[in-house]
């Protein structure tokens, strides 16, 4: 799956598309002896595929419209996974820092904080002023004191 990142962290990455590898929560993920799955191994693998695909085929993607200078792919993988198992997939990660893991476990604090931060974000409670401009350290003081 190819999506385009929307969040960006500066103008750089504004307009990059990213590859997701979504595999089913209850893959299997770590076998009894502690050592990766062979699922697992698949969807990475998979994931080094598109980045790779990516790297070879640069000119032709951009050609087509799509943006990938600094390829990443999202693995989405494994649900409920034990600490040690996921000291296990982090290993892996940091085999590839262009491969993020993501569990279900990750999605589901990510929507449930989410859902949090909009409940709390009531009509009479919004900020006064765009968070963009509330970021902005330059001229604090002087909004401070025209207020």
């Amino acid at each position: 799956m190819l999506v385009q990142v929307v969040h960006c962290h500066n103008s750089d990455e504004c307009g990059q598309h990213a590859h997701q590898e979504i595999k089913p929560p209850f893959t299997h993920v770590v076998r009894r002896d502690g050592n990766l799955a062979q699922p697992f191994n698949d969807a990475y693998a998979q994931a080094e595929r598109y980045l790779d695909f990516t790297r070879r085929q640069r000119q032709y993607l951009r050609d087509k419209g799509l943006r990938f200078d600094r390829p990443i792919c999202y693995l989405i993988i494994g649900y409920n996974l034990s600490s040690e198992q996921m000291q296990e997939v982090r290993r892996r990660q940091e085999m590839n820092p262009a491969i993020k893991i993501l569990t279900y476990d990750d999605l589901l604090t990510f929507v449930r904080n989410t859902i949090d931060v909009i409940k709390s974000l009531k009509v009479g409670d919004a900020p006064a002023e765009p968070l963009e401009e509330r970021d902005n350290d330059e001229g604090t003081a002087e909004k401070d004191a025209a207020r």
